[in-house]
């Protein structure tokens, strides 16, 4: 496999309503840039942006903001590296991101050492500048280490939050000219006792928060609370916040609104991360999912233990799973009273019908009640893959059983929908240069767009003097032997590894420095396959 670089955030997109052509798409994707985190959103039915960091220095990193369309192309009046929010003035850390709800975009990040220290927002319109009335650098809002949570408030401003120790929760509001709206004091609202893991504003207008709390018999339990727009707390809510007892919080939260007052909500009560298989393996499992309904009661007919990864609106009243069912990446699709849909298994349905192992799966709505999916593989072969299931929960038609192929060696998958059937996945790929594309799925072409393909991908340096390092690409785990062979077919070096882990940072071959001037031949072999890759010696 090709070295490990940590580099910033690639997309690409998925569309099979229309047979639009993504001229503009490159395909092997459109650079963003180079950086260690990223977020995305969806600003407007055609763009995708996409915040993220970049370190410049020792403990000195950077935000910037790029705006990319569904051709393809940035968008305009955007430079093509970016709108830079932030100068290097300390370490970011917790980047957010959300639409504007006019083409632009609010950014928030927690910014440590240095001048530039607490909880930062900004605001760039869909024209790619700083918004008129923002400082440089973004406003401060407060000290703080816990990371910031935004949401849209629908009138074109954002509610942010943040936990301040022994303070409590923080919400505040802006508008886009970075004005607060009457009712909101400069310090923001206060809510005692209480964090942020999760925050959403519903299509009624309504602010959503929800935090791992303690109920009156000191367990951990989720508590969820409604406040008004102008951030007073809801008096129809129980006085301290809507908790669901008897489940355990242990991990990350997300809310979304669910379009009829209430709120979808998944949080995890273990937590598992895989240190040693490579990009992307970090999952949760004994998650849960819910729905609290607008008078602040959790509806009854959800079940606990639901185990995934991932949680999606499926844009048409119920919710999208992500998850790993029998080490197969799979979706499950849940109606508003959490029971599966028609056709849809309660286990999920599988995207794939091989087994990549224990991977995280990233999903969204396609706009017509069934989803994108994309994963990474961990049987060797260091891919990303995509997939989608119609509304019955079945494999859309041309989509392959082995899913499609659409980049290798990343992780950090985030999707989003956009509309007519389009959604964009970033993610954080690890090689060498080039590194941060954007990627294109064309309409009727859904098969692979990169293939796993089995055989010798790259050789540095050839031609070459010295000794060479030989990059390879295989599907399936197992014995793989590499020889360097000359003309005569006979074998000046070998080399034998039975698994992807072990060639991460090439194969070196050091006879080649040491051998007569001419063509040479690497010689890949697995079982039955066979393939074969020329090599030049020089002077």
């Amino acid at each position: 496999m090709r070295p490990s670089r940590l580099s910033l955030a690639l997309a690409f997109l998925l569309s099979l309503i229309s047979p639009v052509v993504h001229a503009e798409w490159q395909r092997n994707g459109n650079r963003i840039g180079d950086g260690g985190d990223f977020v995305l959103a969806v600003s407007g039915p055609d763009r995708a942006v996409v915040a993220w960091t970049r370190a410049v220095a020792m403990l000195r990193s950077e935000v910037r903001v790029q705006s990319w369309t569904a051709d393809g192309d940035i968008a305009p009046g955007w430079p093509d590296d970016g709108v830079l929010l932030a100068a290097p003035d300390g370490w970011i850390h917790d980047i957010a991101v959300v639409e504007d709800g006019a083409g632009g975009a609010f950014v928030a990040w927690r910014n440590r050492y240095y001048s530039a220290s607490g909880i930062r927002l900004h605001h760039v319109t869909a024209a790619g500048v700083p918004a008129a009335g923002w400082p440089g650098g973004g406003m401060l809002l407060a000290e703080s280490r816990s990371a910031p949570a935004l949401a849209p408030d629908g009138a074109g401003g954002v509610v942010v939050g943040w936990s301040q120790y022994l303070v409590g929760a923080r919400l505040q509001r802006f508008d886009g000219a970075g004005a607060r709206p009457p009712g909101w004091p400069a310090e923001g609202i206060t809510i005692p006792d209480a964090s942020i893991d999760g925050l959403c504003v519903d299509s009624e207008r309504h602010i959503f928060m929800g935090w791992a709390g303690a109920d009156p018999d000191a367990r951990h339990v989720m508590i969820v609370r409604r406040l008004a727009m102008d951030g007073t707390v809801d008096p129809t809510w129980p006085e301290s916040g809507a908790a669901l007892r008897n489940w355990l919080v242990n991990g990350p939260a997300w809310f979304f609104p669910d379009g009829r007052g209430g709120a979808f909500s998944m949080w995890g009560g273990a937590q598992v991360i895989c240190v040693v298989a490579g990009p992307g393996c970090g999952s949760y499992t004994n998650q849960h999912t819910t729905r609290v309904l607008s008078d602040g009661v959790f509806d009854g007919s959800w079940g606990s233990g639901r185990e995934g990864s991932t949680v999606a609106p499926d844009l048409t009243g119920g919710m999208l799973i992500g998850l790993i069912n029998d080490e197969r990446p799979s979706v499950l699709r849940l109606d508003g009273g959490g029971a599966p849909m028609p056709g849809w298994a309660p286990e999920g349905n599988p995207a794939m019908t091989e087994q990549v192992g224990d991977r995280r799966v990233w999903v969204t709505g396609d706009g017509q009640g069934g989803a994108f999916c994309a994963w990474g593989d961990s049987r060797g072969s260091d891919h990303l893959y995509a997939s989608r299931l119609d509304a019955a929960g079945r494999i859309a038609p041309g989509w392959p059983s082995t899913g499609s192929a659409f980049g290798w060696a990343g992780d950090q998958i985030q999707l989003a929908y956009l509309a007519r059937g389009v959604a964009v996945a970033v993610w954080i790929q690890q090689d060498q240069k080039p590194a941060g594309f954007i990627n294109a799925l064309r309409p009727g072409r859904p098969g692979p767009v990169i293939p796993v393909v089995f055989g010798v991908s790259e050789v540095r340096p050839n031609p070459s003097n010295g000794p060479i390092v030989v990059f390879v690409d295989f599907p399936n785990e197992g014995l793989v032997q590499l020889d360097l062979v000359d003309v005569t077919g006979r074998r000046v070096e070998t080399q034998v590894f039975d698994n992807r882990q072990q060639i991460r940072s090439g194969v070196t071959f050091n006879a080649a420095g040491k051998l007569p001037a001419g063509l040479y031949w690497l010689r890949l072999t697995q079982g039955t396959r066979v393939a074969t890759r020329k090599v030049a010696v020089i002077e």
